[in-house]
């Protein structure tokens, strides 16, 4: 039987990755800002603040059901797993 590192307890427990959600609230945030500044700049802005609104949603679900989608996939100890 082997030491789990925090990483693996989180998942095991089902705990929520704040850090990938706080990450998606940010994107959700700079998208709505794009958005809101349209009218000045055109469709290429409203497009960007779309974008950036549908990868905050996504992370957001990711980091609250322990996706590991957006996580770079190094462990705890850098071997990838």
């Amino acid at each position: 039987m082997r030491e789990l590192t925090i990483t693996e307890m989180e998942i095991v427990s089902g705990g929520v990755d704040w850090d990938e959600v706080s990450g998606g609230l940010a994107f959700v945030g700079t998208g709505i800002a794009l958005v809101a500044a349209a009218p000045e700049v055109g469709a290429v802005v409203v497009a960007a603040g779309a974008a950036a609104v549908i990868l905050g949603g996504f992370a957001i679900g990711d980091g609250l059901v322990e996706g590991g989608a957006l996580s770079s996939g190094g462990g705890e100890d850098g071997d990838g797993s």
